[in-house]
């Protein structure tokens, strides 16, 4: 896929929903909260030049709302029909909290409280089933006094598995910042690294597989000590195979972006910041 036309669907769809989202006093499903999470932080990689500081400064707007809807109460992860999802949203809306700001009113944040206990315990009941553990990973990352004995237990968790479980690398990048800071758990630590130092080596799956991973090793892993001894490894992997590929769903093309701008040159970053402002 090219560049340009990755941006002009980025662009297409942004537009189109952007209005629809800041209204809207339905909260929206994942997928639009991926997106324009996203999306935020790619204008936030954009304003190393100065030149994005105003629009930056009023888009995290789009996330404080004020839904007239109790879907705390109805987004369980353990869900018959949709465990999956309802995990997946619980990750973005805490990693909303964590880099915009709580943004919900008095009456929803008592309701998110109730039901986040009940939930992170329903979680960890069945923890790598349907992106469970990407939910209480959040969790503990954005609310680390509140989740300390879920983390402990999640962890004791993670190492009893450690030599049975195959895991993603989305899942070990999710565990490798969970364990950052962790001396007491070395060991695991070193395990999970080696793993996903492994599949950076030698990357499996499809075209459209990998260029999720790569993007993601680009851009949520700059805190990684051996983030710079691969970094362009991963940029040169993120590049092949995005070449490779003609479709991206549409919650994602965020993301890929992001990585594209990271992986250009000074050159390139400036011509993507001047296409990006005249459209």
């Amino acid at each position: 896929m090219k560049n340009e036309d990755l941006l002009n669907r980025w662009l297409d769809i942004h537009n189109r929903n952007y209005l629809e989202y800041y209204f809207n006093q339905k909260e929206p499903r994942w997928h639009t909260k991926q997106f324009f999470l996203q999306s935020y932080y790619l204008f936030q990689r954009l304003k190393d030049d100065g030149s994005w500081d105003d629009y930056i400064k009023d888009y995290h707007k789009i996330f404080l709302r004020d839904p007239n809807n109790d879907w705390y109460g109805r987004r369980s992860p353990v869900d018959k029909e949709k465990a999956w999802e309802n995990s997946i949203e619980w990750t973005n809306t805490f990693f909303i909290i964590r880099d915009v700001g709580f943004p919900y009113n008095r009456s929803s944040r008592k309701k998110m409280s109730k039901n986040l206990q009940y939930y992170i315990e329903n979680a960890l009941s069945s923890p790598f089933d349907n992106c469970h553990d990407f939910m209480i990973c959040s969790a503990i990352e954005v609310f680390p006094k509140t989740f300390s004995s879920q983390k402990d237990r999640f962890i004791d968790i993670l190492e009893k598995n450690s030599d049975t479980k195959d895991f993603t690398p989305h899942q070990l990048m999710a565990y490798l910042k969970l364990l950052k800071n962790e001396s007491d758990h070395q060991e695991l630590k070193e395990k999970v690294q080696d793993l996903l130092i492994s599949w950076i080596n030698n990357p499996e799956g499809s075209e459209n597989q990998q260029v999720l991973i790569w993007a993601r090793l680009l851009t949520n892993m700059g805190w990684w000590d051996l983030y710079q001894k691969y970094i362009e490894t991963i940029k040169i992997n993120f590049n092949k195979n995005l070449k490779e590929i003609h479709s991206i769903d549409w919650n994602n093309i965020s993301i890929i972006l992001e990585a594209v701008y990271i992986s250009a040159s000074p050159e390139k970053k400036m011509r993507f910041r001047v296409r990006l402002k005249k459209k």
